[in-house]
């Protein structure tokens, strides 16, 4: 579904080195919830067209690219993000997990999608919609990109479809 989220084409080359950094770094809570922890833009360089896509969209370390963790047995309740349009994802770890987006009505939330992660591939998500994360049985870790939001969800979805990420 388009307006929560787009499945790209490509590929990642970086989910070994990436991986391998994941017991190296230091998490610090986030959002109130989220541990993260915050990478350089190189450890992407090896993903051509994403690199392209974070020089484009003045992706740094500012407007944040990190590893998120989830740890087992909890809820990311649902929310928007207030300080990013969308955000590139892709599951490093944690395939027995579940990404929900969906409409708020009232109690409910209506025309709920699973983001359909796929291992090594990236998926961008419209953040301005209600989105959780529900996680089971071991830690979660999802790199994520963060478009800034001087940008529009719907101009990086036209970009990726334009350079056929």
């Amino acid at each position: 579904m388009d307006e929560y989220f787009v499945k790209l084409n490509t590929v990642s080359k970086c989910v070994p080195a990436l991986k391998s950094l994941i017991p190296m770094l230091e998490y610090k809570l986030v959002y109130g919830q989220n541990n993260a922890a915050n990478l350089n833009e190189e450890v992407l360089k090896n993903d051509e067209k994403i690199y392209g896509l974070i020089k484009r969209f003045n992706v740094d370390k500012e407007s944040k690219i990190s590893i998120f963790k989830v740890t087992p047995n909890s809820c990311y309740n649902w929310h928007t993000d207030g300080i990013r349009c969308a955000a590139i994802n892709m599951l490093l770890i944690g395939y027995n997990s579940m990404a929900l987006m969906g409409q708020k009505d009232v109690i409910f939330f209506r025309n709920v999608e699973q983001v359909p992660y796929e291992p090594n591939r990236y998926v961008m998500i419209n953040t301005s919609v209600s989105h959780s994360v529900y996680n089971f049985a071991e830690d979660r870790y999802l790199l994520s990109l963060g478009i800034p939001m001087e940008f529009s969800y719907q101009e990086v979805a036209n970009y990726i479809k334009e350079n056929e990420l």
